[in-house]
């Protein structure tokens, strides 16, 4: 899995952001119920919490738009 951040999400100092820094942010993820937002769920779930998105979506790319577009972070597979 792979979260796609804008630099000014970014944390600092650290290669990867945790589940804690994600749940901070404004999220897009992918579709309730879709084979990567089961991964995404439990990988939450796994650090006792629960993701809240902003919006969710079906479609990769429209995802990396988002983020490149600095408006959220993402994740994709």
């Amino acid at each position: 899995m792979v979260a796609f951040l804008p630099t000014a999400m970014a944390p600092a100092g650290r290669p990867a952001p945790t589940a804690a820094d994600l749940a901070k942010l404004p999220l897009i993820l992918y579709e309730t119920g879709a084979n990567t937002r089961v991964v995404i769920d439990s990988w939450f779930r796994r650090a006792g919490l629960a993701p809240r998105p902003n919006m969710e979506l079906g479609s990769v790319e429209a995802l990396k738009v988002m983020a490149a577009g600095a408006l959220a972070a993402c994740s994709a597979h």
